[in-house]
Parts: C-alpha cells; sequence; structure tokens
C-alpha cells in the first residue's frame, strides 16, 4: 500500500528563507526528493515562512511557537486522517521547546501516523528531551546576543538604528559626522527660523537634491522620499546639538556619542517658535469619539481616529468631520485590501448606534439574560471540546513538571551550569503561568455556564442601580449649551468604558457591541474560589445581538 505523505518546512525570519542552505524552496526539494526515493506519495505541503497575526501583533514562525497556522494546519490534517506520515526537513523545523512539541506529542499518542525525517533520524522516546534542548539552544543564543548587545551599548557603540540623520557609521560602531547629509540638518533648522513651512522645506529639499534618509526598518519604499515626520524629527531631536543619543534596553540607559551639528541656542529658539506655532489643540478633536480606543475589526486590528478640517480646496470647514478608521491602509494593506474590511465609519453615525444599543440596555435591563441565554446555548454546544482543551492543558502542565525536573537533574549532573538552569527554570515558570491562566480562564467559564441565572440577576440588578443617576444623558445635545454638552459627552464616554469592553466592525452589518459587567465573587459562589485570582475580579462578557437586532436595523 502506498503511503501518504505531508510536507512540513519552516523558517523562523523572513531573512532567513533568502538564505538558500535553509530556505523554504530547499526543504520541500530535499523532502520531495526522499518521498520520490521510498515511494511515497506527497499529498499535502505545509510551510511557514511568513510573519503572521496573533492577537493584532505580527510574530515570526518561531519553532517555540504552536500557533503557526502551518502547523496547525499539518496537526488538524492529521487529525482529519489525510495522511500518514510527516515528513520533515530536520526535527528543529517541526519545533522548539516542549510548549511547541506538545501537541505533535498529542498526534502521536491519539493516531498511527509516523514522523520522518531527511537530515536526522527521529525517535519519539527522545522527542520531547530533544525538543527541551533544543529550547535551551535557542534561549543560550538569545542570552548571548542580548549580553553582546549590552557590553557594545555601554562602550557607547551602535548600529543603524541609532544612525541619525546627518550622522554616519564607522567600523568601530562610532558616530561621526556625514559631510554630505549633515550640512543639510543645519539649512533645515535655519529655513525653520526664518518661518519657511514644513512643506516647503520638502519642496525645496527635493528640488535641490538633498540626500534622502535612509530606510532601515518597516516598510522599505516611501511614498514621498522626504516624508514631513523625518522633518520634524530634525527640528525635535536634542542630540543634534547635545552630542549624544540616549537609548534604553533592560531598564538601563546608555549614551552613544555622535559630534553636535547645531548649537545649542539654535535648538531653544527651535523649541520656542515650535511652541508659537503650534495649532493642534485645535485640529485634534479627540474628546468628541465616544468609542475611542474599543473600536476593532474582525482581524482584531484597533481602528484609529481621523479629523478632517480641510476641504478639498483648502477652505476650512465649520463643523470638522470625525471617522473611525482601518489602520491597516499602510501598515496592512492586506487585510485593508480585503472586500470583508469596513475601511471606515463616521464617528457621529456609530456613537449614535453605540449609545443607542446603551440606552435600551439601561431602559430594559431584562435584554441581559436574553443576551446570556444565547451564550449559555454557545458554552453548551462546545462543553465537550471545551473539557478536551482542560484536559490537554493539563497534560502540557504536567509535562511542564517533567521537563523542570530533567533540567534540575541535568544540572546536578553537571551538564549544564547553574546560570543555565535558572534561565531555564524561569522560562518554564513562565510558561506554566501562561498555561494555568488559560486554564483559569476556561475553568471560570465552566462555573460562568453553571451560575448563569445568578450572573442574569446580578446583571440586571447592576445596570437597575446605574441607570439610576443616568436618565438625564438621553436628552438631545445639540439643543443644550456648550459647557452642559461637555459634561453630558464626558459622562457618556465615562459609562460607555465602563461597560463596553469592545465594538467590533463588519461590512454591510451593524457594529457588534460587547458588553462587560465585572462580577463580585459573591454571585459566582464557593466552588469557583479556588480557581480565580482573589485580589481580581471576574469580567462577565455578552452581546445582545439578538435581543437587539429590531433596533440595530431601524438605526443602521
Amino acid at each position: 500500500m502506498v503511503k501518504r505523505a505531508a510536507i512540513y518546512a519552516r523558517v523562523s525570519s523572513e531573512r532567513q528563507d533568502a538564505e538558500e542552505k535553509v530556505s523554504i524552496e530547499m526543504q520541500v526539494a530535499d523532502c520531495e526528493a526522499y518521498c520520490y526515493e521510498r515511494g511515497y506519495v506527497v499529498v499535502e505541503r505545509y510551510v511557514d515562512s511568513r510573519k503572521y497575526r496573533v492577537k493584532g501583533r505580527l510574530v515570526e514562525p518561531s519553532g517555540t511557537r504552536s500557533d503557526r497556522p502551518g502547523y496547525k494546519a499539518l496537526l488538524e490534517g492529521a487529525y482529519a486522517g489525510k495522511f500518514e506520515i510527516i515528513l520533515g526537513w530536520k526535527e528543529d523545523r517541526l519545533c522548539r521547546g516542549i510548549y511547541a512539541a506538545a501537541p505533535l506529542g498529542r498526534v502521536l499518542e491519539d493516531t498511527p501516523i509516523k514522523v520522518e525525517l531527511v537530515k536526522e533520524t527521529f525517535d519519539t522516546s527522545m522527542f520531547f528531551i530533544k525538543a527541551a534542548i533544543g529550547k535551551m539552544e535557542i534561549d543560550n543564543i538569545r542570552q548571548r546576543v542580548h549580553m553582546g548587545v549590552q557590553g557594545r551599548l555601554a562602550k557607547g557603540r551602535g548600529w543603524d538604528v541609532h544612525r541619525r540623520y546627518g550622522y554616519a557609521l564607522n567600523n568601530e560602531g562610532e558616530l561621526v559626522y556625514d559631510d554630505v547629509r549633515a550640512p543639510w540638518v543645519a539649512r533645515i533648522c535655519n529655513w525653520y527660523l526664518e518661518g519657511v513651512p514644513v512643506r516647503e522645506m520638502r519642496r525645496r529639499l527635493l528640488e535641490k537634491g538633498a540626500p534622502t534618509p535612509d530606510r532601515k526598518s518597516g516598510p522599505q519604499k516611501q511614498k514621498v522620499p522626504w516624508p514631513l515626520s523625518t522633518i520634524h524629527h530634525i527640528l525635535t531631536a536634542p542630540e543634534y546639538w547635545q552630542g549624544y543619543i540616549e537609548t534604553c534596553r533592560d531598564g538601563r540607559t546608555y549614551r552613544i556619542s555622535c559630534p553636535p551639528i547645531i548649537s545649542r541656542a539654535t535648538f531653544e529658539k527651535i523649541e520656542v517658535l515650535r511652541k508659537e506655532n503650534q495649532s493642534h489643540a485645535g485640529a485634534l478633536v479627540r474628546h468628541d469619539y465616544l468609542c475611542l480606543g474599543l473600536v476593532t475589526c474582525a482581524d482584531n486590528l484597533k481602528w484609529v481616529v481621523r479629523t478632517i478640517r480641510w476641504r478639498r480646496k483648502g477652505v476650512l470647514r465649520k463643523h470638522p468631520l470625525g471617522k473611525y478608521c482601518c489602520p491597516g491602509k499602510d501598515r496592512h494593506p492586506d487585510i485593508y485590501n480585503s472586500l470583508d474590511c469596513p475601511k471606515t465609519i463616521g464617528n457621529k453615525k456609530l456613537d449614535t448606534f453605540v449609545w443607542s444599543q446603551l440606552a435600551a440596555l439601561f431602559a430594559n435591563p431584562a435584554l441581559v439574560k436574553k443576551g446570556i441565554s444565547a451564550q449559555i446555548e454557545k458554552l453548551q454546544r462546545s462543553e465537550q471540546e471545551m473539557q478536551q482543551e482542560l484536559e490537554h492543558l493539563g497534560q502540557d502542565l504536567d509535562r511542564l513538571t517533567v521537563e523542570r525536573q530533567w533540567v534540575i537533574s541535568q544540572a546536578r549532573k553537571g551538564n549544564i551550569s547553574e546560570s543555565d538552569m535558572e534561565y531555564q527554570l524561569q522560562a518554564i515558570a513562565q510558561q506554566q503561568a501562561a498555561l494555568e491562566k488559560e486554564r483559569d480562564e476556561k475553568s471560570a467559564v465552566q462555573v460562568y455556564r453553571e451560575r448563569a441565572h445568578d450572573l442574569a440577576k446580578f446583571a440586571e440588578e447592576y445596570l437597575t442601580d446605574v441607570r439610576a443617576g443616568l436618565q438625564w444623558l438621553n436628552q438631545d445635545m445639540s439643543v443644550v449649551d456648550e459647557k452642559t454638552r461637555q459634561a453630558m459627552f464626558e459622562e457618556r464616554r465615562r459609562v460607555v468604558k465602563l461597560l463596553v469592553t469592545r465594538i467590533i466592525m463588519h461590512k454591510g452589518q451593524p457594529p457588534e457591541v460587547v458588553f462587560a459587567i465585572e462580577v463580585d465573587k459573591a454571585v459566582l459562589g464557593a466552588s469557583a474560589e479556588s480557581r480565580f485570582n482573589p485580589c481580581a475580579p471576574y469580567r462577565l462578557e455578552f452581546t445582545l445581538d439578538g435581543a437587539l437586532i429590531v433596533l440595530a436595523s431601524e438605526l443602521w
């Protein structure tokens, strides 16, 4: 019978993928040749080579992570029975560390699937030990790099990230005067003192062919060769006169020497002039955004706000326009350009919708019971899956305990130093704390399901008490004076921050408003005391999408 094989390939970063010795193409080619020699049929190819998003943050596909997209798809395919062989280039391509090895270990225990490697021999009995050693190797490398960085900074040496416009970096890591760019720094400062606007400075710089700033990190392509932010930084950076750059690392501040380009008197004059020219207080009306900091999209990107004060022809608007915007246009174009991204929404429209939902909630606190009941039904449907997750978390915690004992025994035998042992035990303790937190959260959901009716009653009484002092907030804000309007807005803002935890935007649909209420542990009962941190309140989250569907359709 011909065996079906799935190939898995991984690189730790996009830079590593460019190196031929460990590139994805090289790993896949070697794996395919291996399958051809043994008569295996390759049915799937799983690859982790690019950054991916976890809770709104981009991370590299490190072997210590168990949430890699390709790795997770590989494990799902194994449970689905799509193949009999998992083939990797080397063991460290699959995982490094117990935390990442645990999901694959469960696959090997629960299924007849085998793991084979091109460059090494896979031993199931030594799998977790070698994974722990791989984690130690990574941690030791990180520690050595960390110590090297600290030593370099202690000697006053930097690298490209510390190089400002106007300075060059010599072979010894010292910042020196750049004969080509430094004169332009002094010229920009003189232009500002002469009253030249920043946009006019950029036009002159482009017209006169001034060397453009180097982009050493982030997006390599700039829409404009001379960003306005770079000019503002030159005008506000104190290192151009004080002769050193300060950088912080691990709570310590280091100084990297650099020759001054302008005088202190020039810098102080620029500071005085910038304060006189400040006009952002009237331009940014951030206090008029009721849902500031609460709006996200389905991809968990936190939305930003934008105030439009000018018309296209340079005419100042009498009433500025405000809107909530997806921040992915420049930073995450793949998300922003997708068909599901809402992109933007007017602040008045969203603020009116959210406050209307809150007003309906205050008018009828019994709606909470409907929202909680809908969540209870979802929890009951997924109860078996949640129980399995709790069991897996318990197994992972047991494995961490074994790993901890193994590290201690290796230190006693003299195989690793005492400092390495302490470093490993600290890493294990961090992983254990993260797993315990996840277990407690899932256990809390079980308690929440068991005491659903008590929680609903508590939430109803809570909202009734809060409602007592908020009747005046529902009046029309357009008919009151400015002072009263501002006071009403601040109070509304306080209520929204108190009861709304996030607002999820969907294209073509009403936003999903997630409410949150802090629940006293006395409401949960004595059975929950052992599952919660006694110093931290439990937040009861719920949505009213079913109960307020009529309201949503009327306002949207």
